[in-house]
């Protein structure tokens, strides 16, 4: 017979196997899940936190002292997971939607989509330029959906900014504050009408400041990521306060829409830009009378100077204000009151944006020396030729969507064409016209066409009607700043 005990022996000896290997199983199950499931940590960015030490010290007997955790680590929960509906409630009354056409008559018409902002109480809206340009129907319409028949008070292409009005007052209107103290991955709100559904709101961060485009000689652009469509075009860039920083602008995109590459006028420029609109119906830049080129290595290396930072003064347009003060070709400016010039680029904006016929400090580099100049910042003369000759149809002469004029006595001396250059002024082209995608632009000089001279603007006549009895094409030739270019425009 088996012994009672050794039963009891035998039973607890299984017992303790069965536990042995469910312990075994439990442990090569999690060896196997923790090697499947491994993190690569070298693929793993670093997570910024914070923690509350009282109270983790309270509970938990934990030292921290190594790990020297920093407060300008921890994010703003506003920052992390930002609302907005609050801001769009205050901001909705003030943003506009534009409708520009030419004949309203017309389903099929020209027209431009965009929108706007309420600048004052009395009416004033901005909006960008190219959304109101040469259209004559201008339609706006509130946040309320009332509408509006809106008339053109003045309008600046070179900045992209133009002021209407609607007859209405006591208006809620838009804050605007100082751009200077936008920085990069600061929270901005782009709102607008989009492709015309009505108005619309995208949240993204500052991109970069400063930014230089194409074409763009007086100022420079907020960049964002916020989405910018067709449509939102003089539409409001809001910071996290509901305040105005930009004016939207232009957006760059292989495809037409958004890609997070929008752009906006800075608020201090059209804060600029706008008061002058308003109280005299243009904007006066300043000038002084050079051409500038940025520093090559070489130039450097061949001036002795210590790096390619400045603007190279290529040329001084004689009797200008530069001139009269001393800067000759071959100066290079470092300084504008003392301001560093870092590229050729922020001369022209700085002076643009002096005040008129006051002097400007210029700190220059000279043959190795270092000098101070003085130079008295004047009107530019291009804004004579945009502002102040008065066109009517007896004095214009118009084809192919340009406008040309003859050059008077008046017109040389104010902008420097000497007596003994022939030619017919162009005082405007058409947007998206043949001229223009051509390369033609207002100021420019038209010499001779089809190697005919012309003089005036009865030249300018009977050498069309020459092309359109022979091949109706008209071959220009134009000058501008000194330099001449060809130019072939198609009569048909």
């Amino acid at each position: 017979m088996v012994n009672s005990s050794n039963i009891l022996v035998m039973l607890i000896f299984k017992l303790k196997f069965k536990l042995l290997l469910i312990c075994l199983a439990i442990l090569l199950t999690n060896t196997s899940y923790a090697k499947n499931n491994s993190l690569n940590i070298s693929n793993i960015a670093p997570i910024k936190f914070s923690y509350n030490s009282a109270i983790i010290n309270k509970n938990f007997n934990f030292k921290f002292n190594e790990i020297h955790i920093s407060d300008k680590l921890i994010p703003q929960e506003n920052h992390l997971n930002p609302d907005f509906s609050s801001i769009i409630d205050l901001i909705e009354p003030v943003i506009v939607k534009i409708h520009s056409n030419n004949d309203s008559l017309k389903k099929d018409s020209e027209s431009s989509i965009g929108s706007g902002f309420i600048y004052d109480s009395d009416g004033h809206i901005i909006t960008s330029a190219h959304v109101v340009q040469n259209y004559i129907n201008i339609h706006v319409t509130l946040s309320n959906e009332k509408s509006y028949k809106a008339k053109i008070i003045a309008l600046d292409p070179k900045t992209d900014i133009a002021l209407i009005k609607i007859a209405e007052k006591n208006l809620l209107s838009a804050k605007l504050v100082s751009s200077s103290n936008l920085k990069i991955g600061n929270w901005v709100l782009a709102a607008g009408n989009p492709y015309g559904i009505g108005n619309s709101y995208s949240a993204g961060i500052i991109s970069a400041i400063s930014r230089n485009l194409k074409d763009s000689q007086i100022q420079e652009f907020i960049q964002t990521d916020a989405t910018i469509n067709n449509g939102n075009s003089g539409g409001p860039m809001f910071n996290i306060k509901g305040e105005v920083v930009g004016v939207n602008s232009a957006i760059l995109s292989p495809t037409g829409g958004s890609v997070g590459l929008g752009f906006a006028v800075p608020s201090d420029v059209v804060i600029h830009v706008a008061d002058q609109l308003k109280k005299t119906g243009k904007v006066q830049r300043g000038w002084i009378g050079v051409i500038v080129r940025d520093i090559s290595s070489e130039i450097a290396d061949a001036m002795n100077l210590e790096s390619t930072k400045g603007a190279f003064i290529n040329d001084v347009v004689k009797n200008s204000p530069a001139d009269n003060a001393g800067l000759i070709a071959s100066d290079v400016v470092l300084k504008i009151n003392n301001i560093e010039i870092d590229n050729m680029r922020k001369l022209p904006k700085i002076i643009a944006n002096h005040k008129i016929n006051q002097y400007a400090n210029f700190t220059i580099s000279r043959r190795g020396k270092i000098k101070n100049l003085k130079i008295l910042v004047s009107p530019s003369p291009s804004e004579a030729l945009n502002n102040n000759i008065e066109l009517d149809n007896d004095q214009s002469f118009n084809f192919l969507s340009i406008s040309a004029i003859n050059l008077t006595k008046d017109h040389r001396n104010y902008l420097n064409i000497a007596q003994n250059i022939s030619a017919i002024m162009v005082t405007n082209v058409k947007n998206n016209s043949q001229a223009e995608l051509k390369g033609l632009k207002k100021g420019d000089l038209i010499i001779s066409v089809n190697q005919n001279k012309i003089s005036t603007i009865q030249d300018m006549n009977e050498a069309i009607k020459d092309a359109k009895n022979a091949n109706n094409k008209l071959m220009m030739v134009v000058r501008r700043k000194n330099n001449n270019f060809l130019l072939i425009l198609d009569l048909k």
